[in-house]
């Protein structure tokens, strides 16, 4: 019996260990740490990196232009955590090109799923207004918006949070930088999208046949206790 007591037991912990554990990444380099082939030279803070020939920026689409600043090279550049943040704009203030960056992945039917990030605004030559952060899942198959999440310009570092449902399909996570044409306007990075673990209806099952059989156990350890103390006694 305590065999099969114990046993019931490190089967409910071990499947609610499991459940909780089970969260699955499902950006690559969201925190822009992996440059590949990129060369920032020295001395330099940043280099104006964009994929007209090929894809440079691991995990990473890049639309139009974008900086990859490197911390401590120019103490005024925000960097909002490790080594590496990535700036919309393109630092020229002649030219103001607005950036932006999308990278696609495989979504589960009826999963919920996590996405958060942080940003940051930086010095900007607003014209005539104040650029807005905008970030968005798109299924790609329907080119329906399942989530959209539009952010204000400070100065402030600040982290964003929001939650969808997987629809089976290919998801886009698309990030731009909205408005009038700005130099610099926002610092952004830790991309992160988790796919929240949900137990699946066996599993369920199996918690509550287990929580029903450790209970049914426990109940009849307790009625045996007065007969042993009863053969004690005698």
């Amino acid at each position: 019996m305590q065999t099969t007591f114990r046993f019931l037991l490190v089967t409910l912990i071990a499947f609610s260990f499991s459940v909780s554990h089970l969260r699955a990444e499902m950006i690559t380099n969201g925190d822009f740490e992996q440059i590949g082939s990129i060369v920032i030279p020295l001395n330099i803070e940043h280099a104006v990196i964009s994929d007209m020939f090929a894809p440079v920026l691991p995990g990473w689409h890049i639309i139009g232009a974008i900086d990859l600043y490197k911390f401590n090279r120019n103490p005024g550049a925000p960097i909002i955590g490790g080594l590496y943040s990535v700036n919309l704009g393109d630092d020229n203030s002649t030219t103001f090109l607005i950036g932006g960056l999308y990278q696609d992945f495989q979504s589960s039917a009826g999963v919920q799923y996590d996405l958060s990030y942080q940003y940051q605004g930086w010095e900007a030559f607003f014209s005539p207004g104040f650029p807005t952060l905008s970030v968005t899942v798109t299924d790609l198959p329907t080119t329906t918006s399942i989530l959209t999440i539009d952010s204000s310009w400070t100065s402030d570092i600040l982290s964003e949070q929001g939650t969808f449902t997987g629809t089976g399909g290919m998801l886009r996570l698309q990030v731009n930088q909205t408005g009038e044409p700005v130099d610099r306007g926002f610092m952004v990075d830790n991309f992160s999208i988790v796919a929240v673990a949900v137990p699946e209806p066996s599993g369920l099952l199996l918690v509550s046949g287990t929580m029903m059989a450790l209970w049914l156990a426990a109940k009849r350890r307790r009625s045996k206790t007065p007969e042993l103390d009863d053969l004690v006694s005698q």
